[in-house]
């Protein structure tokens, strides 16, 4: 509705008594003038908002900007790989925090469920650091459990990290030594490293069945 319009239905819902249309004019004019700064703004506060979306899209395009993982403040199982290059040069480090899981040592190290459905798969958190890799990007980036490379980040920037859902067989695999960084430079070379359990990062703990006869040491990780 325009201004005449506007102005035209107050007049006619409220008239105006003699001697005050010079009044009423002049504060007609304030609250038209308000307006207008007030659709100046509303129009400058939509553009920035529209600037900087465009620049973080550009940004995590270009790998400079990663997904936002906070590391996890409940116990988690610690994953760690080293990375080089294939001359051998240290570039970086992974971390994955398994969480809600305990294990148990054996033949072979055995993950187990805490206080997860079972219909479900195990969450992890994984951090990348390329802090001595020149140009610190990777143009892809997996993480390789039972043949099966699972991606982490495409591109990947100095500082990536981001959430996975990893299945019973691949949570197994993980705490059993049986993964590996994948990752792939803009002009084909390799960065990689085989990612480690650190048992250095578990706490003990007992559980029992419900008879409390049969008991099993099983360990978790710390916060």
């Amino acid at each position: 509705m325009h201004d005449a319009q506007v102005e035209a239905a107050l007049e006619r819902l409220v008239p105006r008594a003699s001697g005050e249309a010079g009044r009423d004019a002049q504060g007609w004019k304030d609250v038209q003038r308000r307006a207008r700064r007030l659709r100046f703004r509303r129009r400058s506060l939509l553009a920035a908002t529209a600037l900087c979306t465009a620049l973080f899209s550009t940004l995590a395009a270009a790998g400079q900007i990663g997904s936002f993982a906070s590391h996890s403040k409940a116990p988690h199982l610690l994953a760690r790989a080293t990375l080089y290059t294939q001359e051998g040069g240290r570039v970086g480090s992974l971390e994955i925090e398994l969480e809600r899981a305990t294990i148990a040592f054996g033949r072979r190290v055995r993950v187990m469920r805490w206080r997860l459905p079972s219909d479900r798969g195990f969450r992890a958190r994984w951090f990348l650091e390329l802090d001595r890799l020149p140009g610190a990007s990777l143009r892809s980036g997996s993480l390789v459990v039972g043949g099966a490379p699972q991606p982490l980040c495409a591109p990947c920037g100095g500082r990536a990290s981001g959430e996975l859902e990893l299945s019973p067989a691949e949570a197994t695999a993980l705490v059993n030594d049986e993964a590996v960084f994948a990752g792939t430079r803009a002009h084909g070379a390799v960065v990689s490293g085989a990612v480690r359990l650190d048992r250095s990062h578990l706490q003990r703990g007992v559980m029992c069945a419900k008879s409390a006869k049969a008991c099993t040491r099983i360990y978790t990780g710390r916060p």
